[in-house]
């Protein structure tokens, strides 16, 4: 299926070079920063639970149809309950850059459809029934989107965070000499209110569901729309940190609470581990040299592919640029497996010249598009103790535009590598030592 100009690229080069595109005028509008993917629920039990959440303050949209356009369709309910809170509409994904309408009202776009994004609808939105579509880009916006009919969409729902709500969760792992580690998290917390706001946020962090490691609460008061960040560290042994044969998740539980009553629940996920990178390429979890043995696989590969590739010696997966699927990266996390997260550019159709009208990796009119798509990738996978690199495109020549999305990730302060293996030796790409089979590694069959 047909994807965005990048993944396009990929899927239908030919002898001949086609004209570069001309670059969008604008890669995305009325979309909430990216961050990792947040659910509001009422109760730990709903916010833990496999599958879609089901709570109060989320309603799906289903029941959707294709109109003449191609645009799809559907209908969502707004309750009495929501009244005085935010109503963000959620797209997983879609095949191809979109735009958002509400009852009408055009309210956003974005061309890095095959990113997971979020829309703030309370303006548009009304009390009771409420319709939404969603629109195909043409290639009269400068997007090589699908053709009408092709165009699909992933899982869409409507939530209503709270006025004070948590925005992300970010973490870090350090290794001490003792062999234990310093984990630290930071839950950020956003205000939407116009006058200042305090909440008590709670925190506990939890092995195997019940083991309490680490629990507390911290007040914030936060002016007109402003955010902070609540951190705390905690002490952990190796036996609690994820590594391939003892891929141990924990759980983080945060609930808000304003004047003494509760807002939200929200349950993460949390693998912690050290990530390091020698000056020579060698890679190190929690302080022990590992060689990387890759394999190449598609997005959409299955936990029996993935437990088949890891009973033949490999340890780490690289995904081909097609839309990301996050289920790779949960079974990479359950099994034990490392993956390198792979952003959806590919740009070969274009060839490898960096004149003017050549490759648009050096046309800084596309530096947005390529910075947003790597940035969601980075933001949409990051909690995921799996993840030991992040690779920014392929087979795209070089140019600002991968020189500005390197330096973007790089900004991050992650210490895993950035990486792009057709920068032929030039800056924007860290060394990442590699093997692409066992018996490369030196590991007899």
């Amino acid at each position: 299926m047909k994807r965005i100009l990048f993944i396009i690229a990929a899927l239908c080069g030919t002898a001949a070079l086609a004209a570069p595109p001309q670059a969008p005028a604008s890669v995305v509008e009325g979309r909430a920063p990216v961050a990792t993917e947040t659910a509001v629920c009422t109760t730990f039990a709903e916010s833990s639970a496999d599958g879609f959440p089901e709570s109060k303050y989320i309603r799906p949209v289903t029941e959707w149809h294709r109109e003449s356009d191609g645009s799809c369709a559907g209908d969502f309910i707004v309750p009495f309950a929501w009244v005085n809170r935010q109503v963000v509409l959620h797209v997983e994904s879609a095949t191809g850059g979109y735009a958002v309408e509400i009852n009408g009202r055009r309210v956003g776009h974005t061309l890095s459809g095959v990113l997971p994004s979020d829309f703030v609808v309370t303006k548009s939105a009304a009390e009771g029934r409420n319709t939404v579509r969603i629109v195909p880009l043409a290639d009269s916006d400068g997007v090589l989107s699908p053709a009408a009919s092709d165009f699909a969409v992933g899982r869409i729902y409507v939530q209503s965070p709270a006025t004070v709500r948590v925005r992300d969760v970010v973490t870090r792992t350090s290794m001490g000499a003792d062999g234990a580690a310093t984990a630290e998290v930071g839950i950020v917390m956003k205000s939407e209110a116009l006058n200042p706001k305090t909440t008590r946020v709670y925190y506990e962090l939890l092995l195997q569901d019940t083991i309490r490691m680490h629990y507390g609460y911290k007040e914030l008061t936060l002016d007109m729309r402003r955010e902070d960040t609540v951190r705390f560290a905690v002490r952990l042994p190796d036996s609690c940190l994820w590594a391939l044969r003892n891929p141990r998740m924990l759980r983080l539980d945060v609930r808000t609470q304003v004047a003494g009553r509760n807002q939200e629940v929200e349950t993460f996920r949390i693998g912690f581990r050290e990530v390091e990178v020698s000056p020579n390429g060698l890679v190190s979890i929690n302080g022990r040299p590992t060689a990387l043995i890759v394999a190449r696989v598609l997005p959409q590969a299955t936990a029996a592919e993935v437990a088949e590739l890891r009973s033949k010696g490999y340890n780490t997966l690289h995904p081909s640029t097609d839309a990301v699927d996050r289920r790779l990266y949960d079974i990479c996390d359950s099994l034990g497996m490392y993956i390198i997260a792979q952003t959806p550019i590919d740009t070969s159709v274009w060839g490898d010249s960096r004149r003017r009208g050549g490759n648009p990796s050096n046309d800084a009119g596309w530096t947005p598009s390529y910075v947003d798509l790597a940035e969601g990738v980075y933001h949409a996978v990051k909690l995921h103790p799996s993840v030991v690199a992040f690779s920014i495109a392929e087979n795209s020549a070089n140019g600002i535009c991968l020189y500005e999305t390197y330096l973007r990730l790089k900004s991050f302060g992650d210490t895993r590598p950035v990486i792009y293996d057709s920068a032929a030796g030039e800056w924007n790409s860290d060394r990442l030592r590699r093997f692409f089979s066992p018996a490369e590694a030196g590991i007899a069959d």
